[in-house]
This record gives structure tokens, sequence and C-alpha cells, in this order.
């Protein structure tokens, strides 16, 4: 009969726990709503602030060698940039994609540097080319090395040669190509065939390639891929061959 008795002390203690259970509960419904709230406040104000607490998924853009080393080329997007009040007003606001570059060292990637934007990419001879419009920057491994140039328009393709840095791109005029050297360039007249297939809105994908130390020209048509080699001042005659789908040089 004395088992059944409850005790002063532990019906104050069963009490005391019972309130503190129900203020610990009434904290995390108060702190979850707080935090709620806040998060939709923010999302609503400055949505991009969230994305800046979230790393920054990477992706492979491309693979290229400098004949000695091989570098990946990384893209990350920056979704912190994204306006709201622009998608809300029917204007688009996209992502800021940042460039990173990181050396393969045996099977694994070294650490990225991030490199400045870029339309085009290419290596040899121990060194690297990154073109974008107006500008071009060679990296030897350890330093950089840019130049800015009026030479180079839109859609820059290149390559380095002895001579110097041959780049293809596009002004309003249509397509032009450049050799670039001690800081002059010098405009070289392109064939005629590759002019035409640019005219007739065909794609041409051009391409530009060395061989032999000699600059050579690649373009697609309709059903062929045509090319055409520099010598000297003047081009050779195209030659075509059948093709089907993208091509590489």
């Amino acid at each position: 009969m004395n088992n059944s008795v409850i005790q002063p002390n532990n019906v104050a203690e069963a009490k005391t726990n019972k309130k503190l259970a129900i203020w610990i509960g009434c904290l995390g419904l108060g702190m979850f709503v707080l935090i709620y709230v806040a998060f939709f406040a923010v999302m609503a104000i400055q949505p991009g602030l969230m994305f800046r607490f979230i790393p920054m998924p990477s992706f492979t853009n491309s693979v290229i060698s400098d004949g000695n080393r091989t570098y990946l080329l990384l893209q990350k997007f920056d979704f912190s940039k994204i306006d709201m009040n622009k998608i809300n007003s029917g204007q688009k606001s996209q992502p800021e994609i940042k460039q990173f570059m990181s050396v393969l060292e045996g099977a694994k990637p070294g650490a990225e540097q991030d490199i400045p934007p870029y339309k085009h990419a290419s290596g040899a001879n121990n060194r690297l080319l990154f073109l974008n419009e107006g500008v071009y920057r060679i990296y030897d491994g350890s330093r950089w090395v840019e130049e800015r140039s009026g030479a180079i328009g839109k859609n820059p393709c290149g390559i380095l040669a002895p001579a110097g840095l041959f780049v293809l791109s596009r002004n309003e005029s249509g397509p032009h190509l450049s050799l670039i050297a001690s800081g002059a360039a010098v405009e070289i007249p392109l064939p005629a065939e590759y002019l035409a297939a640019d005219k007739n809105d065909q794609c041409p994908c051009e391409k530009l390639a060395l061989y032999q130390g000699r600059l050579c020209l690649f373009w697609k048509e309709k059903e062929s891929i045509s090319w055409a080699v520099l010598n000297g001042d003047t081009w050779s005659l195209p030659a075509s061959s059948p093709y089907s789908g993208g091509y590489e040089v």
C-alpha cells in the first residue's frame, strides 16, 4: 500500500519536466517558423544571397594539352548573381559562368585556378592559348602573358605558329584572318570558296591547323569538308572530301 503513494517531490518533478518539455517544444516551433519566414523573405528580397552558402559544382568543359601537360578546363555556375526582380518583370537573368583550369597530376586533377573568360582555347609547344574578343592570353605553365588587339573580333579561333598568332574571327563585314606578331596585325585574304560557303550561311564551322609549319584552314560545306593551305600570301586550291556529322582536325 505504501508503494501506491506518490511522493510530493516526484509530483513536483513531473510537473517541472512537463513544463520544460512544453517550453522546449514551443522554442523549437518558434525557431522553425522564424527560419521559414526568414528564408522566404530573403528569397523575395535578395534571392541570390541564399546561393552564396551553396558550393558551386564544377563541370569539365574541355581538355587541352600544351604537348607536355594536360589541362582540364572547368566551368562553375554562380547562381548568386540571379536577379529575381528582372525575372519577375519578364526579363532574363542568367547565373554567372566562371572559368577555371586544373592541370592533371597523374590520374587526379590538381588545384584549380580561375581564369578570365574566353571563347577559344588551344595548346601546343608548352603553351596554352586563350582567345576572347579584343584580347589573347598565353600561359606557359607558370606565367601569363596578356595582349590586346583590335584584330581579334567576335567568335575567334586561333593557333600559335612560328610566324606568330593566326586568328580567324568576325566583324561587321564578315570573317577575317589576321596574323599577329611583334605587336602588329596583318590581315590575310581568305579563300574565295570559304567566303562563299560563309555567305551562303552554311555554318562553315571553320578550324585552323598547322602542317609542316604552314597554316591550314578547314571548313564545312553541304556534304563535304574542304580545306586549303596557306603558302606565303596565297592559298592553295581547296580540296574536298565527303563527310557526315562533325569533324576534328
